[in-house]
């Protein structure tokens, strides 16, 4: 007798929410600050940021109409690098009209690509909402480099680990100045 199986059926991938992430399409849909001129050469972002700026918000990566559903969990995730010289930039997810943020990071770039993911659950459905870059506030030129940027629903939380500090606590309440002390 021949044992009939079915198909074992395969969990759909979440959507990705940004659109050409990996800059195999060129630039667009990103944006960009007019103070700069980014490059998709190599299918990754490059982009010489102007020193000095004062605030990170004075040269800005973004990409706007990203879909956020309340009660979804997400990870955010991108490849990022900088040169001659370590520097710390702002990631945001964002609200673009309030910005009022889900994400909000500073990620610690150096000369070595490295992977930055952070995973959110938001508190809010914003259908517009916008991820940018933040790349200002340096005191000399550098430059940017971005690839692989992703959001995906469906993450699994982090388990929430409360900070209780440590185990053994003792004030100062009713022990005299200079008696003894036990905890």
């Amino acid at each position: 007798t021949a044992m009939l199986t079915a198909p074992v059926a395969t969990a759909q991938e979440p959507a990705e929410q940004i659109v050409n992430g990996s800059f195999a399409s060129g630039l667009a849909p990103w944006w960009h600050t007019g103070n700069l001129a980014p490059s998709t050469a190599g299918e990754r972002l490059c982009v010489n940021v102007p020193g000095p700026t004062t605030n990170p918000w004075d040269a800005i990566i973004g990409q706007d109409n990203i879909n956020i559903v309340e009660g979804v969990t997400y990870q955010f995730s991108f490849v990022a690098s900088s040169a001659p010289r370590n520097v710390t930039v702002r990631a945001l997810i964002q609200n673009p009209t309030t910005f009022a943020t889900f994400v909000d990071r500073n990620p610690a770039l150096t000369g070595d690509n490295q992977t930055f993911s952070y995973t959110f659950t938001a508190a809010s459905s914003l259908p517009q909402a916008q991820v940018a870059f933040q790349i200002g506030g340096a005191g000399e030129p550098w430059t940017f480099c971005l690839d692989d940027v992703s959001l995906r629903g469906g993450a699994e939380p982090e388990p929430y680990v409360p900070d209780t500090g440590p185990r053994v606590r003792g004030n100062q309440v009713a022990y005299l100045p200079f008696g003894p002390k036990a905890a």
